[in-house]
């Protein structure tokens, strides 16, 4: 997984849709917290455990066919950063 490139989102219906251009719905995504507002998403669990650390457990993202990620309640009209970080992609969560 290689990708590179910066975008703003915000979850809306529970959703947040991703930039097409990382391609993420034709992988098995993995996804890793680091703290109350930062995902790091990957194809590597390696690559997660050494970016996000091993405090956390990763887990299966589930990217449907519109390149939307779902998110977790309490998220919901956040706004988001999203940076491709060459082996992973950054979500980093503003609430409002």
């Amino acid at each position: 997984m290689f990708l590179i490139g910066e975008a703003k989102g915000k979850v809306s219906n529970g959703k947040l849709e991703l930039p097409r251009e990382y391609h993420l719905k034709k992988r098995e995504i993995l996804g890793k917290w680091k703290g109350e507002g930062v995902l790091y998403l990957s194809d590597s669990e390696k690559s997660l455990n050494f970016i996000a650390g091993r405090e956390t457990l990763c887990f299966m993202a589930r990217i449907d066919s519109e390149d939307r990620i779902e998110m977790p309640h309490e998220y919901e009209n956040a706004s988001v950063e999203i940076k491709g970080c060459i082996s992973t992609v950054e979500l980093t969560f503003h609430k409002q």
